[in-house]
């Protein structure tokens, strides 16, 4: 029996009731069609015009999640990126997209970046000359492991972001106490300080609105959100749009009968849509083994579940963790600079919090993060011994009557034993798992015939067996042509060994191979720009490109090579879009400074290339005197060229990053991640302490996509 998914039946569908977006039976037995009727306009309908799409995921469904009440909003985590999903125009990428959300996902993502700037512009903060971070917030002596993500939650696509129920979640390298947390989530997400603060000395109101004078002449504008503060009685004070401006005063729209305010001490800012500073929602102290996370957490599609894994010198265990709503979940004490950590509780008796685990290696987990099986509701993921492992449930256990553990016949032995496995990445049509190794080969696990006596695993030597050779990242998997991009820092056992970015199909075969110098680091995994991805089946043209980075000369100095594609006529899956020919450009770290995992977002204007750099010569961020880290945002053009845009530095560069969205609300349009230095001093910013002993602290932070201000 086939399941209906928006007007479709998708055959031999699996046990899970909610398939892709959590569409229950209910709901899909009023969506009766067959496959000839899910005709090219309708999936055009459906998937990329923004208006359809958001209407899909505005949907409703009880009982779709174990975790909560099945509604399904928009997570993105780091396998999000690692999934280069075409137009939806034929009905191979109508399949693709059944059995992949991500494709859907990212379909929406770029219809939303459209829409939104064809409504408008997108405010922009001002902060002079340099640029500031919107917010940063301590996160103690623990951070977001070196190119590892955190990951983001958006509650209903088709609304305006939400201040109470979209969140940014960090998991931290470091073990959790009772006054350290290791699983940190924030809520009031849109929000900073974009503009000077004003001295209040006047609030009146009438019928519902709100008339305040400022002291000195104020520089607000019609529809900027301003945040009120210290104003008596407490219902002037919040986060509101203007209305009205002049020179000393502004209204907004307030509930009524408030009276006449006193304003002692009473202060106004210009702000972000959520206030001035983001809400420490949990703060848990999830470690099982004295462990730490060391990978990449990953999100239910409802948001109510999240499954990360800790790392112990006793071995790795698997969590899936269902986030509290009620009792103590852990906070942040402004006034002692320090969380209190609270520990999910199976009992109910401190919160409702839920955590399910499974131990399941006796050896560390270093670089694979879990990738999730929306379709299957299964995990895959390695450890630092050569193993994949499945889980036989993730987000669904409770809903089909299961335990979260290891499936039968896993793990599937990958690699020799000691090799450290990167985040595998899953193909769900083909069925096909890729995973690289520290030993510099990518491996192929097919699941037609994996595990089992007749498991016959690929690979193909990318990288090398030894110094910055490993395959650290995740493949960049393009599930329309089937094809894979994987980087090394070191391609061949000689000293000097040039880096490579490989592009190989899913039999294994070697397509092209863009080499770049001498080996002086491990290389993340690179980003397609928005044009790559309106290549289809049966294009007669290619479009788009590659972006990677790497060392660009013998000392090891980083640069961005710019990558294109060609074919030799109307592209297929024989006849895919193939790397040709490369160009690179300098970039502003030190010599043997690598970059983390580059991502590119389009917001419907301007496309830009976000990464960053640990260390840089004095003056190299910003023109400030920093020297000890840097995230940098160029802008890619028309033609693909890249140019520089912005920079802001951030102690020790960053973390993974998460873009979020494109929205024409102050600070809605923004990249989160964590500083990978506890460095302090007045010439890098942000700076964070922690405890009132002040000591230097990691910091989460946010930042505006348009100037990382």
């Amino acid at each position: 029996m086939g399941v209906h998914v928006f007007g479709a039946v998708v055959q031999n569908a699996p046990l899970p009731s909610c398939f892709l977006f959590g569409v229950c039976a209910g709901i899909r037995s009023t969506m009766r069609a067959t496959d000839s009727e899910w005709k090219e306009g309708n999936v055009r309908q459906y998937l990329v015009q923004v208006a359809a799409v958001s209407l899909l995921f505005s949907l409703l469904a009880p009982g779709c999640y174990a975790q909560g009440a099945g509604h399904v909003g928009l997570p993105i985590d780091w396998s999000f990126h690692h999934i280069a999903s075409h137009e939806v125009v034929d009905p191979a990428s109508e399949r693709i997209a059944r059995q992949e959300p991500r494709v859907v996902y990212n379909v929406l993502q770029r219809s939303r970046a459209r829409h939104a700037h064809a409504v408008g512009p997108l405010p922009r903060a001002v902060h002079g000359n340099r640029p500031i971070t919107d917010w940063h917030v301590t996160l103690g002596s623990g951070t977001v492991a070196a190119n590892m993500s955190p990951a983001k939650f958006t509650f209903n696509d088709n609304a305006a972001p939400s201040c109470a129920n979209d969140y940014a979640v960090f998991g931290l390298n470091v073990a959790g106490s009772s006054t350290q947390p290791n699983l940190v989530g924030f809520t009031n997400l849109y929000s900073g300080v974009i503009g000077s603060t004003f001295t209040i000395s006047s609030a009146t109101e009438s019928g519902t609105t709100v008339t305040i004078v400022t002291s000195t002449a104020n520089t607000f504008a019609t529809g900027e959100y301003v945040t009120v503060a210290g104003v008596s009685p407490a219902g002037y004070n919040g986060t509101f749009q203007i209305t009205t401006v002049s020179a000393t005063t502004f209204t907004y729209t307030d509930v009524s009968g408030l009276g006449t305010g006193s304003t002692t001490g009473a202060t106004a800012v210009q702000s972000g849509y959520c206030g001035v500073a983001p809400t420490v929602q949990w703060a848990y102290n999830v470690s099982t083994a004295s462990g730490t996370i060391l990978t990449s957490p990953a999100l239910s599609t409802d948001g109510t579940g999240i499954a990360f894994i800790e790392s112990a010198s006793s071995g790795a265990v698997f969590h899936v963790l269902t986030i509290g709503t009620t009792g103590f979940n852990g906070t942040f004490i402004a006034a002692l600079n320090e969380y209190f950590a609270a520990q999910p509780d199976n009992t109910g008796a401190i919160n409702n919090a839920t955590l399910q685990s499974v131990t399941y290696s006796t050896v560390a987990n270093t670089r694979s993060s879990p990738f999730v099986d929306y379709n299957n509701d299964v995990a895959y993921f390695g450890d630092d011994n050569g193993n994949l492992y499945r889980t036989n449930c993730v987000f669904l256990c409770a809903a089909h009557g299961l335990t979260l553990g290891i499936a039968a016949g896993w793990p599937v032995n990958v690699a020799p034993a000691g090799t450290k496995m990167s985040p595998p990445v899953a193909d769900s049509t083909s069925g096909k798992i890729f995973v690289g190794g520290s030993n510099g080969v990518l491996y192929m696990v097919p699941l037609a015939t994996c595990p089992g006596s007749g498991c016959a695993i690929g690979n193909a030597t990318v990288g090398f067996n030894g110094p910055n050779g490993a395959v650290i990242d995740g493949v960049l998997l393009d599930t329309t042509f089937q094809t894979l991009f994987v980087t090394a820092g070191r391609g061949s056992s000689g000293t000097n060994a040039a880096g490579n970015a490989v592009q190989l199909n899913e039999s294994m075969t070697r397509l092209a191979t863009i080499s770049m110098n001498a080996n002086a680091y491990d290389l993340a995994n690179g980003t397609l720009d928005d044009a790559y991805y309106n290549n289809s089946i049966g294009s007669a043209t290619v479009s788009g490109n590659g972006y990677f980075c790497g060392p660009v000369s013998g000392s090891g100095q980083a640069g961005i090579f710019t990558v294109g594609f060609s074919a030799t006529g109307p592209l297929s899956l024989t006849n895919p879009p193939i790397m040709s020919g490369s160009s690179s450009l300098n970039i502003p770290g030190n010599p043997s400074v690598a970059c983390n995992p580059l991502l590119s977002f389009a917001d419907g204007t301007i496309e830009r290339l976000f990464f960053s750099q640990s260390t840089l010569p004095r003056t190299g961020c910003n023109g400030a005197s920093a020297t000890d880290g840097c995230l940098f945002s160029y802008t890619i053009g028309a033609t693909g060229n890249i140019s520089f845009s912005a920079s802001t530095s951030e102690h020790g560069g960053t973390s993974g990053i998460i873009v979020d969205n494109a929205a024409n609300l102050p600070q809605a349009s923004s990249l989160y991640f964590a500083t990978q230095s506890t460095a302090t001093g007045s010439t890098s910013s942000p700076s964070c302490t922690y405890t009132l002993s002040n000591a230097p602290a990691f910091c989460a932070v946010k930042v505006t996509q348009s100037g990382l201000q």
